[in-house]
This record gives C-alpha cells, structure tokens and sequence, in this order.
C-alpha cells in the first residue's frame, strides 16, 4: 500500500513537470495518456542507446539481468497502478511508472558500466 501510494504521488509530480513543459497543450486524458506513452518511449530508446554502447562481455552479462529486469519492471508496474486500474488515468499512471522505472535503470547501467576495474564503490 506504502509502495502504491509513493508511486501515485511520484505519477502526480511526474505528470505535473510533463504537463508544465511536453504536455502543455492536452486537454484530453487520451492526450495525456499519448504524451505519457511517448515519455516511456524517449526513455526506452535511451535505455536501448545504451545498451548498445556496451562492450560485448557487457552485453553478453546484461542479456539474462535485462530480461529478469524486465519481468520485475511490469509486475512491479501492475502493483503499483492497480488502484487507477478501473479508471481513466490508468493508463497515464502506466506510462509514468515505466518511465520512472526505465530512468532509473539507465542510472544503474550507466554507473555499472563505467566501473573501473578495482572500484569498489562500483559494488553494491
């Protein structure tokens, strides 16, 4: 319950940054829903930039992490939007915790990749 409601009001600020600069023009929740989709989409593409940026031993370590990231991304998703499921905002709320979770896995790659050997700061 903590978790969905921390994702409701991150969805809130979220959608009040998009809606103060990417979306300041919807008027519809169908819209918003697309401006939200297309958020999620920019920061898919990133996170497949970045991927590709990486050595082949990179890759080849992320292939298995990326898909069990992927599975935990929309089932976490799932839990966290289910109370808007029944509503019209379910779909903006989707859009908002893809982005949110794919951004944040860009981070983590990003710092994971530009390890240097022997940088224990590196380690979780």
């Amino acid at each position: 319950m903590k978790r969905a409601i921390i994702c409701m009001i991150g969805a809130a600020y979220f959608a009040a940054s998009l809606w103060a600069s990417d979306c300041d023009r919807a008027s519809t929740q169908a819209q918003l829903n697309a401006c939200y989709g297309e958020d999620f989409a920019k920061a898919d593409r990133a996170l497949n930039k970045i991927r590709a940026a990486l050595n082949a031993d990179q890759k080849a370590a992320l292939k298995n992490a990326q898909a069990a990231w992927i599975d935990f991304r929309d089932l976490a998703r799932e839990f966290e939007t289910i109370n808007s499921k029944s509503g019209s905002i379910h779909t903006a709320a989707l859009g908002v915790c893809l982005t949110e979770k794919t951004n944040a896995r860009i981070a983590e790659i990003e710092k994971l990749a530009n390890c240097e050997e022997g940088d224990i700061t590196c380690v979780r």
